[in-house]
């Protein structure tokens, strides 16, 4: 046999006692060397490095994966801030629209049993409420220290008026802070009509919402108003809820949080 050499062999048979002859074929010296050399080559062809030409792909590929998953934060950001902007204008829409329709105010508009008498879902978003204040032309107890808390019945119906009308998608029925609206980066969305927000005209009504990025926060006042936090019909202060001051100055801080307002 080609690359084996004969071996004549013999052994013992055990259940005989006789020794048995036999011939059998082994792989020569060279045939086994060979195939050591062939493993060899093989082991080193798996552990063969990259070209600069397959590193060069694999950055690039690396690069466009890198700048797609960046596009695509900085349009779900401002995606964002065009939802925040439709919420500005959807309330000050609802609310002229409430004003055309019933001739006042949404949560200055009296009484319950009044609105109570208009049916439908106007009856269980009045059950239990308690604003039966005559009207005046704002809702008194939205004050800057009671945005965002369920406080006051003129405050709180302010919302229940616009979702019963059907002016605004709520929840008529709410009686907790789910009253009021989330903005895009899940903060609240409230007015404020009692006293000043910073520093805008005096029970102005104003809405406000907070946790708004800083960068988000200049796109809005770009967008909507004259870009400085200090100015103009909108207007933005670090932290978590609006204040009587007027704001600082400065340009908005692309990593702190403001609470942006805007007349309406």
């Amino acid at each position: 046999m080609k690359n084996s050499y004969l071996c004549r062999c013999k052994h013992l048979d055990l259940l005989s006692g006789k020794s048995v002859k036999f011939y059998k074929h082994y792989p020569s010296a060279l045939t086994s060397f060979s195939k050591v050399l062939q493993m060899n080559r093989s082991i080193s062809g798996f552990q063969k490095g990259f070209t600069l030409v397959e590193i060069a792909i694999v950055l690039v590929i690396i690069g466009l994966l890198l700048g797609g998953v960046l596009k695509g934060q900085e349009m779900i950001e401002s995606g964002r801030v065009k939802s925040a902007t439709a919420t500005f204008n959807a309330v000050t829409s609802a609310v002229a629209s409430y004003r055309d329709r019933y001739r006042n105010l949404p949560g200055d508009d009296c009484c319950v049993a009044t609105k109570t008498a208009r049916g439908g879902s106007w009856v269980a978003a009045m059950n239990g409420t308690g604003q039966n204040a005559a009207a005046d032309g704002r809702v008194n107890d939205a004050t800057v220290g009671a945005w965002g808390a369920f406080n006051g019945w003129q405050h709180v119906t302010f919302w229940l008026d616009l979702y019963a009308g059907g002016f605004l998608a709520g929840n008529p029925t709410a009686r907790d802070q789910s009253v009021f609206l989330r903005n895009p980066w899940g903060g609240a969305v409230d007015i404020v009509n009692e006293g000043s927000a910073f520093g805008m005209s005096n029970n102005a009504l104003v809405l406000c919402m907070n946790t708004v990025p800083g960068k988000a926060a200049a796109q809005l006042d770009i967008s909507l108003e004259d870009g400085l936090p200090a100015s103009g019909s909108l207007r933005g202060g670090a932290g978590n809820a609006p204040a009587a001051g007027v704001p600082v100055a400065t340009p908005y801080v692309e990593d702190a949080s403001y609470t942006v307002c805007k007349t309406i």
